[in-house]
């Protein structure tokens, strides 16, 4: 197989040789694969953020907007506040769910999730939050976040494929999961779940790919 390398842990290649027992392939076959350890957390948290199918936060009228990003120190958050900056979000709006020091990634909010009144510190300063990423996927994290919309109607994305873990968010959250992969412009199947492929998606992460080395110089 001959690969190019992508950012973050993805790689991409095309097919030149097959064993004799390989049935599902063919040469010339374009494949995606991922290095579990090297998540494309770039490419996670910008689809999750700005495509039309998850947050899809309006980067032309983001000023002011709130974003619950519930995250501790996954690689996925910690990434998030950069990015989230230079592509257009801004720094000075952004909520942190993490007792750690985020702040100094960009957070202008930073609250502790142990904390059992974490939901009711979100709402004092947050108290028209629409929009939350949980970038932990557990049951709990997604549970007690979803909370954090109160009344209102919300969006929260997890990262967990086929949403999983989020049976019990509250009613007027809408749930959707995130996965990279859908960057690459094909369907994606695992297990009994199906991701279509998305020109969407793929033209806000070769957006995100294109800046990226400047951003990391």
């Amino acid at each position: 197989m001959s690969v190019d390398g992508v950012f973050a842990g993805d790689f991409v290649g095309e097919v030149t040789e097959l064993g004799s027992k390989v049935a599902k392939l063919s040469k010339g076959d374009l494949i995606v694969g991922l290095i579990w350890g090297g998540r494309s957390a770039r490419s996670r948290h910008g689809l999750a953020l700005f495509s039309k199918g998850y947050l899809n936060v309006d980067r032309s009228k983001s000023t002011g907007t709130s974003v619950l990003v519930w995250g501790g120190s996954s690689s996925v958050r910690i990434v998030n506040d950069s990015t989230r900056f230079h592509l257009g979000l801004g720094r000075d709006d952004h909520l942190q769910s993490a007792p750690d020091l985020v702040q100094s990634y960009g957070a202008k909010q930073v609250f502790d999730y142990n904390d059992p009144e974490v939901i009711e510190k979100i709402n004092e300063v947050a108290p028209d939050l629409r929009h939350i990423f949980d970038t932990i996927g557990n049951g709990h994290s997604s549970t007690t976040s979803s909370r954090a919309f109160g009344d209102r109607e919300g969006n929260l994305c997890t990262v967990r494929p086929g949403k999983a873990t989020t049976e019990h968010v509250t009613r007027n959250a809408q749930v959707t999961d995130v996965l990279a992969w859908t960057a690459f412009w094909k369907d994606h199947r695992y297990a009994r779940l199906h991701w279509p492929a998305s020109k969407d998606d793929h033209e806000l992460a070769s957006e995100l790919f294109e800046k990226l080395p400047a951003w990391l110089e």
